[in-house]
């Protein structure tokens, strides 16, 4: 079905097949032709013959792991207005491929496309490629990472550009390909799935700033799963949340585009965390919102109310929550087909009534209401807080000393270890304890060092650091910038964890969190802020 409103003279629709020694320029088309001839195409639903305006790379690209979305008729484009709202009323005319900016040399253009929908005015870019003679259609990622480095690992083709080289250490290569597996594991991939994803490789591009990849996609994120493509562009890696998306969608293969944001961002903060933080840190964080009662349950349910708290990062730990208690209330399968439940056209989604949803839930992981429900969740909330939150204020029972400096003391009594700093009254409590050094080959820079030293200290190598005050503690990865977990004594306040008459503090975790590694006489170093 045509869905154009205004008058729209169709332009020669030829199949181009996409060749690399085409010597016929002659008949080359301009890219604003070719562009306009592709959207007609689309509007019409002439999906067969818009795809050959792809290049080749970027249709296989967008085909390779099969995932299709069930209400979006045409993957490659998915994002675009024109494909995301089937059914909508569109009206554009022959003017409507605008601003044709000459990018790198005239081989790359950028091409604005005007379109009102159901009313509505929307912009949206289109990148094209000169090959062949030809204006083919790109990913706006090709275009933004032409010339950069490539390296790859089992599961990664990680693109990016040479300066962000130094912070891609073996050691985070390989937790990102573990994370792959671990999820991979957590969520039912088969090991034909794992061949796959081995074989194809997962797209990474890896960017310098939040605003490459805002010029990439339009808008300003630290990162993003590119649902036309596959492909994950963030400045942030190992990207986790956005992992999980993928690895999420990859699972279901074929689903609806839009997902209830408190079962779909849940999900990946409870496998993935969010940026730089592990889900530890992060289902701590939102353990201590709960119960506190900084953000509530009925708060985050619709889609409008989820949003209106996302802001300020308030759903998404809460969320996260929620999906663990589901899991552990039923099973993983039972969870993904609730999550399809939860998911549909973008009208269905944006509709849903948070009591309708309630009840949904609630059947489905067979609980009498919701009030019960919320009563199982307190529950649930206060046992992971008591038992996994990392990080706990308070000393650990016995153990042997296993370092000692300073006003320093560390010891350790089975998975436990315990760290104790005291400080001579008047003196302003903290410290920087960091261990675990590793070679310059393995690790030589981090991201998160040098964000909160801000480059006026030398990083050593050290892998792992813990940074106190009276008022927090927090576990570091410098090889993975991650947040590995956190005290924060304002969300949870404890007379253990500072002494003021003694001007002390005491904290305690499991080994667990650092992966065994802890320090030692011969592997720390204490640095002054």
């Amino acid at each position: 079905m045509v869905r154009i409103c205004a008058c729209i003279i169709l332009l020669n629709c030829l199949v181009m097949a996409q060749t690399a020694d085409e010597d016929d320029n002659e008949s080359a088309r301009s890219g604003s032709e070719a562009v306009m001839e592709y959207i007609d195409l689309v509007a019409s639903d002439n999906y067969e013959s818009a795809i050959q305006y792809w290049t080749e790379e970027s249709r296989h690209r967008s085909s390779r792991f099969g995932i299709e979305y069930t209400d979006i008729p045409f993957k490659i484009d998915c994002t675009s207005p024109i494909v995301r709202n089937p059914g909508a009323e569109l009206t554009f005319g022959l003017t409507s491929v605008t601003n044709m900016t000459e990018l790198a040399s005239e081989d790359y253009l950028r091409y604005t496309h005007e379109v009102t929908i159901n009313g509505e005015e929307m912009k949206y870019y289109y990148y094209t490629q000169v090959l062949g003679g030809y204006h083919w259609l790109i990913f706006p990622q090709d275009y933004h990472a032409r010339d950069w480095a490539a390296r790859q690992t089992k599961y990664f083709n990680i693109r990016y550009p040479a300066e962000r080289g130094k912070y891609l250490n073996q050691i985070v290569l390989d937790e990102a390909d573990n994370f792959i597996e671990r999820t991979a594991r957590a969520i039912g991939l088969s090991v034909d799935d794992l061949r796959l994803l081995e074989k194809e490789k997962i797209e990474y591009i890896y960017c310098d700033s939040d605003y490459t990849v805002r010029d990439i996609i339009d808008h300003m994120v630290m990162g993003t799963y590119d649902l036309a493509s596959d492909d994950i562009i963030s400045a942030f890696f190992p990207h986790y949340h956005e992992l999980t998306h993928f690895l999420v969608n990859f699972k279901l293969r074929r689903l609806d585009m839009y997902t209830l944001p408190v079962f779909r961002e849940g999900l990946a903060v409870f496998y993935g965390g969010r940026w730089g933080k592990t889900p530890t840190a992060m289902l701590t964080l939102g353990g201590y919102l709960h119960r506190g009662q900084v953000v509530l349950l009925d708060s985050i349910m619709t889609l409008t109310d989820f949003d209106a708290n996302a802001g300020s990062d308030l759903a998404y730990p809460l969320a996260a929550l929620l999906v663990g208690y589901l899991i552990e209330k039923s099973d993983r399968d039972s969870f993904l087909e609730l999550y399809r439940q939860m998911s549909g056209g973008f009208d269905k989604v944006y509709g849903m009534a948070a009591g309708d949803i309630e009840s949904v839930i609630a059947s489905r992981v067979g609980v009498d209401s919701w009030s019960k429900l919320k009563k199982e969740f307190d529950d649930f909330v206060n046992r992971w807080v008591e038992q996994k939150a990392g990080v706990f204020p308070g000393s650990i029972d016995g153990g042997e000393v296993i370092l000692e400096s300073r006003n320093l003391v560390v010891s350790r009594a089975g998975d436990w270890v315990g760290v104790t700093a005291s400080f001579p009254n008047g003196q302003v409590p903290n410290g920087n304890l960091l261990f675990g050094h590793v070679s310059e080959g393995e690790l030589q820079a981090s991201t998160l060092f040098d964000e909160q030293y801000q480059h006026q200290l030398e990083f050593e190598n050290y892998r792992f650091g813990i940074r106190f005050d009276q008022f927090e503690v927090g576990l570091y990865d410098y090889a993975t910038n991650e947040i590995l977990a956190k005290y924060i004594w304002g969300m949870a306040p404890s007379e253990s964890y500072y002494d003021k008459d003694q001007n002390r503090i005491t904290f305690k975790f499991k080994s667990d969190i650092s992966r065994g590694t802890l320090p030692s006489p011969q592997d720390y170093l204490i640095l002054e802020k």
